[in-house]
């Protein structure tokens, strides 16, 4: 679409207050319009409006109630209909031209002249139509071709077209515009009168709105916006307006859908149909951690590269649906920020051609921790009343047997069966402990708490662990914090969970390994929280089995190592029962515990 400014081209006709009316209605009031020549002026409005009734007074076919209508250097104006009003008797090639000067030597017709004018001029712009046909005979597309090339070879001035794409069809669409275009730059003025609000952008260099007989608005194409001609063309309350007060309008429409976009809680971006980015909200610019001026008109491979090219590949091949295509669980590594996300793909029309894509993409990483969290705490509550009903029975049957034992090896003296004895024994008090942990995870009540500082505690427990020749080679780091960490909870429970975490961390670095242990005071939305970390260097958790950490029977340890998986869910439950949060993260170079619990009020 080249857009013209009125007045760049020779004005080829002018309508000075033409008013029409009819004995039932006033069709057109003191309407005044410049036709100017190298240029296409649509006029666009409802039905009902006057366009067709203006075409005509322009062509000289009505003529109007008052106005004056200057017509430049006598310029001639032809108008196709959109309606067929020849005699449909007439054979093709004789109705091109009966009308036409050209076709006539002094008062004779020659026919076979015609014929030949017929055949060349077909020929000339590519149509092919059986010249022999009765226009009675003609399909609609081939009828308003044939009137086309009819009023096209009459060389006029101003060419007028009433709806006419519509009755052409796809195939003739395409040649006619094109032979529009030629006799435009040739020095034609194409007044197309229309509906379709697409055409007109797609077509045409000026528009003229027409709405109850009136004009409330012309000027170039580019100069507005479809959200003003639809208010102006089809809306029942609308006033004349200036050009510059519907720029004005537009430019705060797109500033208010702009602050819109912006405050959304979502990541979004729109590519356009070359897979560029053309706008982004400040959400989309923090989650990806990148300014404006970086991403503008690039392709979107820019944002997600090569180390998140499972997300690129998703993207891309969502371009070609014609609908909306979703994603759950894609997860996004920005730098060394880990999040699982929705994604949505939507693409965007403007009418039947697509313009672009949306896409969004909402961080649901908090939601997807809440929901892992739901999930196991009511594993952790199914499994406790089992494991409460279970210790029970267990613990009668236990304590029977443990009698009749004690009461054997006080019976007899033979040395042979006192030691399988004292083994019995041995397993025996194994399954005890092991009842007695299943006992204590099925315990939802707090115990008994009292005020302690988590310093002092696990600075007594590093030193005991010194002592102990299996974890002689083992070297600790240890980060006490300055302040008191004080924190309300049962102190053997909290001795526990330390047991717990510091053991599995020297199982897991293994002889001559790395355990460290960072204690620290932070605040979390103004509330001051102890925070223990306890990290080892070894080989980590599976990644495939992070989610599954704290759920009971989990380990990482063989199956000999007469290890039942307790320790982490106990862990788990105390900590959370006490009100704090326990969460485990891979590392480079191991794995890592960390502890939240709230800090007690110290006068």
């Amino acid at each position: 679409m080249a857009s013209v400014t009125p007045d760049l081209y020779p004005r080829v006709l002018r309508l000075e207050d033409i008013s029409f009316s009819t004995n039932y209605s006033q069709v057109l009031e003191n309407l005044s319009l410049d036709i100017c020549s190298r240029e296409i002026h649509a006029v666009l409005g409802e039905n009902g409006s006057g366009k067709s009734t203006l075409g005509k007074i322009i062509s000289g076919a009505l003529k109007p109630s008052s106005g004056r209508i200057i017509r430049e250097d006598s310029s001639v104006a032809c108008m196709v209909h959109q309606d067929r009003v020849a005699n449909e008797n007439f054979l093709v090639w004789e109705y091109l031209f009966f009308d036409n000067d050209r076709a006539y030597s002094g008062f004779f017709m020659s026919r076979r002249k015609i014929h030949r004018m017929a055949e060349a001029v077909l020929e000339e712009y590519g149509l092919k139509i059986d010249l022999d046909k009765r226009l009675k005979e003609l399909k609609s597309s081939e009828y308003t071709a044939v009137e086309l090339i009819r009023q096209i070879e009459k060389k006029p001035d101003i060419l007028v077209l009433d709806e006419i794409f519509m009755k052409l069809g796809s195939e003739y669409s395409k040649i006619f515009t094109a032979l529009f275009h030629r006799l435009k730059r040739r020095g034609m003025a194409v007044l197309f009168i229309t509906h379709d609000i697409e055409k007109l952008y797609d077509f045409a260099d000026k528009v003229s709105i027409l709405r109850n007989g009136e004009i409330l608005f012309t000027g170039p194409v580019d100069s507005i916006d479809k959200l003003n001609i639809i208010r102006l063309a089809y809306t029942e309350t609308v006033e004349k307006v200036k050009l510059s007060e519907l720029q004005s309008e537009f430019y705060h429409f797109l500033k208010f859908n702009e602050a819109i976009l912006n405050t959304l809680p979502i990541n979004l971006a729109v590519i356009d149909p070359e897979f560029k980015i053309i706008m982004a909200n400040r959400s989309f610019e923090r989650h990806f951690e990148i300014s404006r001026e970086a991403y503008l008109y690039r392709n979107i491979s820019f944002i997600f590269s090569e180390q998140k090219n499972d997300v690129y590949k998703l993207i891309m091949a969502s371009l070609d649906s014609t609908e909306t295509q979703s994603f759950f669980d894609v997860p996004i590594t920005i730098g060394s920020h880990y999040s699982i996300n929705t994604l949505k793909v939507v693409p965007i029309y403007d009418g039947v051609n697509n313009v672009g894509h949306i896409l969004i993409i909402e961080d649901v990483t908090d939601y997807y921790s809440l929901q892992k969290k739901i999930m196991l705490s009511e594993n952790l509550s199914s499994i406790g009343l089992l494991a409460a009903g279970v210790g029970h029975e267990i613990n009668n049957s236990l304590e029977i047997v443990l009698n009749y034992l004690h009461f054997i090896r006080n019976s007899i003296d033979d040395e042979k069966l006192l030691g399988p004895l004292g083994d019995l024994k041995e397993e025996l008090d194994f399954i005890t402990q092991i009842v007695s942990r299943l006992v204590t995870f099925s315990e939802t009540n707090v115990a008994n708490s009292e005020e302690f500082d988590a310093n002092t505690m696990i600075e007594n427990y590093i030193r005991l662990i010194h002592k102990n020749d299996i974890y002689g080679n083992i070297k600790f780091s240890v980060d006490i914090q300055a302040d008191p960490l004080i924190i309300n909870m049962n102190k053997n429970e909290f001795r526990q969970v330390l047991v717990n975490l510091i053991k599995n961390a020297c199982e897991a670095t293994g002889d001559g390994g790395n355990v460290i242990i960072t204690l620290s005071l932070q605040d979390r939305e103004g509330a001051a929280v102890s925070v223990i970390e306890i990290e080892d260097d070894g080989p980590g958790i599976p990644v495939d089995k992070m989610d599954s950490v704290f759920t009971p029977f989990f380990s990482t340890k063989s199956a000999d190592s007469k290890n039942i998986g307790l320790g982490l869910s106990l862990c788990y439950s105390i900590i959370t029962k006490s009100g704090g949060t326990i969460k485990a993260v891979n590392t480079e170079g191991g794995c890592r515990f960390t502890i939240e619990l709230p800090q007690a009020d110290v006068e």
